[in-house]
């Protein structure tokens, strides 16, 4: 203030001030009514949240918003000022969020769970020159939340499914990846096109776009007619002339990728000839059926599922991959539960494959990511309590030599205070499933059901890969026949790749410590991500995308869950 008055003494200040002021009021006046534009939007925005303090589902149309937690973080950080539109129309961030949006159907997830059709209606409204006002403004309100809602709910479902699988399933244990959604929305709205950084949040595996395309494809064949169902009747096989096999070679050819292209002909339509029967055949590997070329009952049972059933299946799969952290390693293993299979890759390259068995239906194995870390030659069995109690103890009350022709250690107690119990000096007719006092330990050898190797990564459910001397159930297509852990058929062929380039472990001192029976850790010179999955569409470079037996019956929870209203973000 003192300044001011000493400046007002000289004339030219005192002209320079008078002009200074006129500027600086009018361009303050700019200022102020921008600003009150901003505010009366920004005011309506705040309101619609104050509206609702309790965190309940904001309704917006017929919309409800499902991200109210994020969006409010999301709007208070900006002091709630509008996101999609500058002066009072939608900027092109806003039309690449559509697309975003709309892409979301080729993901196998539904548009309309991201409000398309509103946003849609809104952008067109919102375009007619006669909305204006009050009018305008709440449409302008209705389209920042709608399309924030759709970002924030699109980006989580992309980056970490649109469920989460532990709310319906016990068993599953997702390694589901986290960002920051609402500073991810900022950042984007600063710099970033939309629908190429959301696209960015999707599995980027080879598996998930392979998966993506033939929802694609078989999208493609469903308003076919040539999808024939196969009338029943006698089995179908080479050398028969049925007027079923005409329909079989229609049905056949409508799958896409069933025989590279190729249509199944014959100069005589309905004979069973030796190309129909090759056709059968990759038919049937592909789907883990027996490969025989016969159309029996289960054959025609999966030729009869309607194209919408196989398109659901890729959805559910497609849905389970986004349950997977973004990167699975570079060198990892992968359990398929449904294809009883192992597979360990190096790069995203398959370098070993073995055919497993997994847990029964009522001892399932579960769904989850481990670390292994050490190996064990010659293992000993540490039999699980419920094992011991619900299978062990039956066959020895049957058999009092069970214990001692299987190799079973009898235990009492712990470390130092372990005692070994003679399992004769036991009135087994005493004990029972609930007083069961004793621990059951089965020593290396032929019989020991580990094998003589194991692949260790400690998890909660005591769930590992190991050998088997059961060799002769990996003949079955159907593997599901072990109390949880993962046999599998070439344990060795494994433990030489894990151990390839380890100092002394080599193939020759890998055999010479088995054979010498004695127990023996080793450790792995870096941890290896190991991820029990449970797929039941899955492509194969050879076969084309095959179509598993959904052995746990997992498959119609996660579908009903898709289709369900999404869940709210927590």
């Amino acid at each position: 203030m003192l300044k001011n008055v000493v400046f007002l003494r000289s004339g030219i200040l005192r002209r320079l001030l008078v002009v200074a002021t006129i500027f600086s009021s009018a361009f303050f006046h700019v200022i102020v009514f921008a600003q009150s534009q901003a505010d009366d939007l920004s005011e309506a925005i705040r309101l619609r949240f104050d509206a609702t303090q309790e965190l309940s589902n904001i309704v917006v149309g017929e919309d409800t918003l499902y991200a109210n937690r994020a969006l409010r973080v999301f709007y208070e950080h900006r002091g709630f000022r509008n996101a999609w539109t500058v002066n009072g129309r939608p900027i092109a961030k806003l039309e690449e969020l559509i697309v975003a949006v709309r892409g979301a159907y080729t993901d196998g997830l539904n548009s309309e769970d991201y409000h398309l059709r509103a946003l849609l209606a809104l952008k067109s409204a919102l375009e007619r020159p006669q909305i204006i006002g009050s009018q305008r403004d709440n449409l302008l309100v209705d389209l920042d939340l709608l399309a924030s809602d759709a970002f924030l709910m699109l980006g989580s479902h992309y980056l970490a499914g649109r469920v989460n699988p532990e709310n319906f399933d016990s068993e599953w244990f997702a390694n589901r990846p986290q960002i920051d959604m609402t500073k991810f929305l900022e950042d984007t709205l600063i710099k970033k096109p939309v629908d190429a950084v959301l696209a960015a949040l999707l599995p980027q595996q080879s598996g998930y776009q392979e998966l993506k395309s033939a929802l694609a494809q078989l999208r493609g064949v469903e308003n076919k007619t040539n999808w024939q169902v196969v009338a029943g009747g006698p089995v179908l096989k080479l050398g028969m002339d049925d007027g079923r096999i005409a329909t079989l070679r229609e049905r056949l050819n409508a799958e896409p990728d069933l025989i590279d292209g190729d249509p199944v002909v014959s100069v005589n339509a309905s004979v069973f000839d030796k190309d129909l029967e090759q056709a059968v055949i990759k038919y049937q590997t592909r789907l883990n059926l027996t490969a025989d070329g016969v159309v029996g009952l289960e054959t025609l049972k999966e030729l009869n599922k309607p194209v919408g059933a196989r398109i659901n299946q890729i959805i559910v799969n497609l849905e389970r991959w986004r349950w997977l952290p973004g990167s699975l390693g570079k060198r990892y293993i992968l359990v398929n539960i449904a294809n009883f299979e192992v597979k360990l890759f190096e790069k995203e390259k398959e370098i070993f494959q073995s055919p497993a068995i997994v847990g029964r239906t009522y001892r399932r194995t579960p769904v989850f990511s481990g670390l292994m870390t050490y190996i064990v030659f010659n293992p000993s069995w540490n039999v699980p309590p419920s094992i011991a109690r619900n299978d062990k103890l039956p066959l020895i009350k049957k058999d009092p030599n069970y214990l001692v022709r299987e190799g079973f250690d009898l235990l009492l107690g712990w470390g130092a205070e372990e005692v070994k119990v003679d399992p004769a000096t036991v009135d087994w007719s005493q004990i029972s499933k609930s007083n069961f006092p004793y621990r059951l330990r089965q020593r290396p050898g032929p019989r020991n059901a580990l094998g003589r190797i194991k692949f260790m990564f400690p998890n909660r459910f005591n769930v590992y890969l190991h050998d088997t001397p059961t060799r002769n159930l990996f003949n079955n297509t159907k593997r599901d026949f072990s109390s949880g852990c993962i046999r599998i058929a070439k344990p060795f062929d494994l433990a030489y790749s894990l151990l390839e380039g380890l100092e002394g472990w080599k193939k020759e001192m890998i055999d010479q410590v088995v054979e010498s029976g004695i127990e023996q850790t080793v450790m792995l010179s870096e941890p290896i991500p190991v991820h029990i999955q449970y797929w039941t569409a899955l492509p194969d470079k050879k076969e084309g995308v095959r179509f598993l037996a959904d052995v746990y019956n997992r498959d119609h929870l996660v579908l009903e869950a898709l289709n369900s209203p999404p869940p709210s973000l927590e």
